[in-house]
């Protein structure tokens, strides 16, 4: 057998005996035997499983009467066709939608902007669309759910759809008014949001509210004050309300009205997260910042947190203890923030402000840089990467960037202070003057 495969020799005292074989025979039948049951067992189970009837409007009635709005949305997302035309079937869908969105605001929860949301949202899109003749309650409620989906352009168009056909319609103004805003349309938000079309006084608070927001981001900030006055006068136990109107007095510089405001927030909700968020930013603004940090830190993990406008929870209490100066619990903080946040910018735009604030301006520099592509509106980063630049010998890109910053936020004098240095060394190449470290930290507002 040269050249072949090889036998072993067993030797005598090797070959099993007669019983010895027998015992193996049967061990491999046992086993044989155990290996078809499991293999059985796993096929029925299988079967039961792909078997199982599928969900029924009363299944999800069910589940609505028993207050699970996590469980409805899934299962009413496993109904393949959905009778739209159905007054059942509106009824439930109006039930499920008003539990998904915050009751002060009118806003769907983002965090129900998940599959399941998705495919009842495409089901009664394509089905609404699939019908030439406009119906208005069945457009809102294929908007409602594309906007609670986060297809929000999608939802633009629908509601738009259902706008057009009755122009006072009201129920359909404040998810219209919605989509918009989050498409960032914020000129079409304030022909859309009014008021006085409001049939409620909590309908009328929610379109104030959203001018409001609307007026900010086309930074009418003296408009965004008064729409948000209204809105308080309107409903002014709206905690979502007080927030937003204290948040704008603080940025005029209305101190003591954000006060009353978060005075009356506390003795209603001490708890709740709007008056943690403005008792926080309140902190902040005050120099608080070891309170602003623990304010923070109490919102961190609640529903919603992370995607709040206008910051974060987990960044908040990091900016706050950057200006405190806490340099270790800044970093561990903004390692936590870039574990919930990993795509948001301005996780490393404070990682460049901590930094700057350690006085490691190359650093700074470095991390700052490659956001201006993704950030070209938000001014405070040319303020960095100027005011570093010029602290670690850089003075033209200093002074191009603090051009950018001044066109745009001129008050701050500390920042042309910045430019006038940057200019003098620019003009005097051999003169190297002393840079105060107390203006590198003025221009930030940091404690000195």
């Amino acid at each position: 057998m040269s050249g072949g495969m090889k036998i072993p020799h067993l030797a005598l005292s090797e070959i099993p005996s007669g019983r010895a074989r027998m015992r193996i025979l049967v061990r491999a039948i046992t086993l044989s035997i155990a290996l078809c049951v499991t293999i059985a067992g796993g096929t029925v189970i299988w079967r039961l499983t792909s078997i199982s009837p599928e969900p029924t409007l009363e299944t999800v009635r069910a589940l609505l009467d028993a207050h699970d709005t996590v469980a409805a949305v899934e299962t009413l997302a496993r109904i393949p066709r959905l009778d739209i035309d159905n007054a059942a079937t509106g009824a439930i869908l109006d039930e499920l939608y008003g539990n998904i969105r915050d009751p002060a605001t009118d806003e769907p929860a983002v965090h129900f902007a998940n599959g399941s949301t998705r495919r009842i949202a495409h089901q009664l899109l394509e089905a609404t669309q699939a019908r030439p003749k406009t119906d208005m309650a069945r457009d809102r409620r294929a908007g409602e759910f594309a906007l609670a989906a986060g297809l929000n352009d999608e939802a633009v168009d629908i509601l738009r759809r259902a706008r057009s056909a009755d122009t006072a319609f009201a129920p359909v103004l404040t998810p219209l008014a919605i989509a918009l805003f989050r498409s960032g349309l914020f000129a079409e938000v304030l022909t859309v949001a009014r008021p006085e079309e409001g049939t409620t006084a909590h309908q009328r608070c929610a379109l104030w509210t959203l001018r409001g927001r609307a007026h900010e981001g086309l930074k009418q900030y003296d408009d965004a004050r008064l729409s948000l006055r209204a809105a308080f006068v309107e409903e002014p136990a709206n905690l979502r309300v007080i927030f937003r109107l204290g948040l704008v007095e603080l940025a005029h510089g209305y101190r003591g009205e954000a006060r009353a405001l978060l005075d009356r927030a506390r003795g209603a909700a001490p708890g709740a997260t709007p008056t943690l968020r403005l008792a926080a930013e309140y902190a902040y603004v005050t120099g608080d910042y070891t309170a602003s940090a623990g304010d923070y830190g109490k919102l961190i993990g609640r529903n919603d947190t992370e995607n709040y406008d206008p910051l974060p929870a987990s960044l908040g209490k990091a900016r706050a203890l950057i200006y405190a100066g806490d340099v270790r619990a800044a970093e561990i903080a903004l390692g936590a923030a870039g574990a919930l946040l990993p795509h948001d910018d301005f996780v490393q735009y404070y990682r460049a402000l901590l930094a700057y604030r350690s006085g490691d301006y190359r650093q700074a520099i470095e991390l700052a840089q490659p956001l201006e592509a993704r950030m070209k509106a938000y001014p405070p980063l040319n303020l960095l990467i100027g005011a570093a630049s010029l602290a670690d010998g850089y003075p033209q890109i200093a002074a191009r960037q603090l051009l950018r910053y001044l066109d745009v936020e001129s008050s701050n004098s500390a920042a042309r202070a910045l430019l006038d240095a940057a200019e003098d060394r620019i003009g005097n190449p051999g003169k190297q003057p002393t840079m105060p470290s107390e203006l590198l930290l003025r221009v930030f507002s940091f404690p000195l």
